[in-house]
């Protein structure tokens, strides 16, 4: 009895997290990402992202007040920001203006944006 007890007290610990990340996922719409064109493919190995060079680019956008979350693709052309519910149009402007001039990125269309994004 005891061991079945446990099981089940385990496995409602470990469902926990994985049911509010699918929670949150489902949350998000395509209107909360942006997707933007980046040159931060590795020299060493061009078949993927360049980790020091992305890292501090990703710490920062997740740093900014309008966004939840940053991601780069595995080949390093591609930054996805998803941004906060709550983020107003000024913030994402400020932060795209500062991924385009500092990143060389460029923002994918809507259209585009939706080809990309795989749910």
């Amino acid at each position: 009895m005891k061991r079945h007890l446990m099981a089940v007290l385990m496995t409602g610990l470990l469902y926990a997290p994985l049911a509010s990340a699918a929670e949150d996922a489902a949350a998000v719409t395509a209107n909360r990402i942006s997707v933007f064109k980046v040159p931060l493919v590795c020299p060493a190995a061009p078949q993927i992202g360049c980790g020091s060079a992305s890292k501090p680019i990703l710490l920062d956008l997740e740093r900014q007040p309008g966004v939840l979350e940053a991601w780069l693709n595995r080949a390093g052309t591609i930054i996805s920001v998803v941004w906060k519910p709550e983020s107003n149009a000024e913030a994402r402007r400020n932060v795209v203006a500062e991924l385009k001039e500092d990143h060389d990125a460029r923002e994918f269309s809507r259209r585009r944006c939706e080809g990309l994004l795989i749910w």
